[in-house]
């Protein structure tokens, strides 16, 4: 199991179906605390836990979706910074949802 575990293949499914489970959730029950991020990492968790892969192996196969999120997260700025007018005018309400 645990080369099984640590392939890239095997650690996208396993991300991308927890994924699309929290999509459904979400959908379904409409609740803020359902956030697919949310029940994705829970579904991860659980299932890591109930099979009896350690994070290591599981991060193993993930890594390269991990390394993926910083460019993601940067590629953000541009349309950010399109709507910098927006985001200023909304300050406190933006300032509010974070806190």
């Amino acid at each position: 199991m645990s080369t099984v575990a640590a392939s890239p293949f095997f650690a996208v499914v396993v991300t991308l179906g927890a994924y699309a489970l929290g999509i459904a959730v979400q959908r379904r029950l409409r609740f803020a605390l359902f956030h697919p991020l949310v029940v994705a990492t829970a579904l991860v968790v659980g299932f890591l836990l109930l099979s009896g892969i350690g994070y290591a192996e599981y991060y193993a196969g993930s890594s390269w979706i991990s390394a993926l999120l910083g460019p993601a997260t940067v590629a953000l700025a541009v349309p950010l910074n399109r709507q910098l007018d927006l985001l200023l005018r909304n300050k406190a309400a933006i300032l509010a949802g974070i806190a």
